[in-house]
């Protein structure tokens, strides 16, 4: 009867712990509370002088070009070369259009509370640069949603129920037109390289083609600029993310974090700068705050560039935990520990039972190998099940189901075995919630965002679902077959401890 009992409650658990995954990925895509941001260095920007304004500014964004793969585009390349090149930290989740409100407000994810948005915001950021700039433009290559949540004067494609006809013809052309006008502001929005790397990934050469073309119509809208304004105008271009090589961004790899931006024109001398220095997105966008002569938000903690590229301060935009959910998930690991090695009266004849959660190590190295580590840059993360996670996790499931398993056929104390399958990966299950902002499954107020270990917790939900699951399993035979053998006749039970 306590087997019985104990196959229904874990399959009650199993259930439970799915539908908490479930609310888990729903949470991500929920904006946050706007927090306030330390200063990246309070005392570098002081007395350091911004930008010079110029007439005109010129952005341009390669949607998905990480930095090394930027180093290969030969019109992208020439522009730096006569500017200034920087690697920038576009912060936490490397999403396109809360990095882009990074870029427009000189807010971070965490200050504006966008975080994991993926859709057309109902009304643009407040104080987002193209709304201060009269007359400013927005070309988007596709996805009209990012480039119509900016407050851009006039945006194309229109985002609308029924878009007009948009190909790659239109796209050019439209561009082409941008750059020639008086706009004080054009910002166009290429997505081709995006595109390919979710397709296909980084590493593939339909990645290398859309980098390619890319570049060619960089160098034509430079070049027609140039024809129109001579060499008055600021440049701008940059990305807002990587790829993996495989595919996919979202969390804070560096080549997903990192992306090479590159100023150059406007005032003669005003972009001078060492090759390859690190600043932040903050710091982009209040140098184009600067170059437009307009202030930059009170709550910008982005700094002047010359002050910017002296301090580099790594990462320093990246949320993380408080010390008290460290130390809460420390309690928990610990408490995890001591469960998995209580002692049991019978554990010289189940001393074959192996290391507590043996099962649990081996399922997350084959995941870790086979799907990926887990991040929100993998897909695997955010789907109840993928055929891909079946596979990786199947070597941990065949570790549970023929140690703690069999050793419940066999008649293994019911506590024990539960203990040392279950008691270690529970305990990590939940530290991993606590430092990730878990509670926002029950309706607080910020999403579970946390760089590694967001992704960390959904893949171990995934885990324990399925060893909860395949425990409850063995339970229930077990408790078959003691029903139907010699102990049952007796009218022994095994009670467990």
């Amino acid at each position: 009867m306590a087997r019985l009992c104990a196959a229904a409650l874990l399959a009650l658990v199993a259930t439970g712990a799915f539908q908490l995954r479930k609310r888990l990925i729903r949470a991500i895509f929920r904006d946050g509370r706007p927090r306030a941001a330390a200063p990246l260095s309070p005392a570098t920007g002081t007395g350091v002088a911004p930008l010079s304004p110029a007439p005109r500014l010129r952005v341009v964004l390669l949607d998905g070009l990480g930095a090394p793969a930027a180093r290969a585009l030969p019109a992208l390349s020439a522009l730096c070369a006569r500017g200034l090149d920087l690697e920038v930290d576009v912060g936490f989740p490397t999403v396109s259009l809360p990095v882009q409100a990074v870029l427009w407000t000189g807010r971070t994810q965490q200050q504006s509370g966008i975080r994991f948005h993926t859709t057309r915001m109902p009304l643009p950021p407040a104080g987002a640069l193209p709304q201060l700039v009269p007359g400013s433009r927005g070309v988007a290559e596709a996805h009209a949603e990012i480039v119509n949540s900016f407050g851009f004067a006039t945006a194309q494609p229109p985002d609308v129920e029924k878009p007009p006809p948009w190909g790659e013809a239109d796209f050019s052309r439209a561009a082409l037109d941008a750059v020639a006008s008086e706009a004080p502001l054009v910002f166009l929005h290429v997505l081709r390289i995006d595109a390919a790397g979710h397709a296909a990934g980084a590493a593939s050469a339909a990645y290398r083609e859309a980098m390619r073309t890319a570049d060619e119509l960089l160098g034509r809208v430079i070049a027609r600029d140039a024809e129109v304004h001579g060499a008055t105008s600021r440049w701008l271009v940059l990305a807002d993310h990587g790829h993996l090589p495989a595919g996919g961004h979202g969390d804070a790899e560096e080549s997903l974090l990192i992306v090479r931006a590159c100023i150059a024109g406007g005032v003669p001398g005003d972009l001078v700068g060492p090759w390859g220095a690190r600043v932040h997105l903050v710091d982009i966008s209040r140098a184009m705050f600067d170059s437009l002569g307009v202030a930059p938000n009170a709550e910008s903690v982005g700094r002047p560039l010359a002050a910017a590229v002296r301090e580099p301060a790594p990462r320093a935009t990246l949320p993380s935990p408080e010390a008290w959910r460290w130390a809460v998930a420390a309690l928990l690991l610990l408490a995890g520990a001591i469960a998995s090695l209580g002692r049991d009266a019978r554990r010289a004849r189940w001393r074959w039972l192996g290391l507590p959660g043996l099962w649990w190590w081996v399922a997350t190295a084959s995941l870790w190998a086979i799907a990926g580590t887990p991040s929100l840059s993998r897909n695997y993360v955010f789907r109840s099940w993928t055929w891909v996670a079946w596979q990786a996790m199947a070597p941990g499931l065949l570790v549970l189901l023929l140690v703690d398993g069999l050793a419940l056929w066999r008649g293994a104390t019911l506590g024990a075995a539960l203990r040392r399958a279950l008691g270690l990966p529970l305990a990590l299950v939940l530290g991993a919630l606590v430092l990730c902002h878990g509670e926002a499954v029950l309706g607080a107020a910020d999403p579970p965002l946390m760089p590694f270990l967001t992704g960390l917790a959904s893949a171990w939900l995934a885990l324990f679902i399925i060893g909860t699951a395949a425990l409850a399993l063995s339970a229930l035979a077990a408790a078959a077959r003691a029903g139907s053998g010699p102990r049952a006749a007796a009218g022994t039970s095994d009670t467990g401890g």
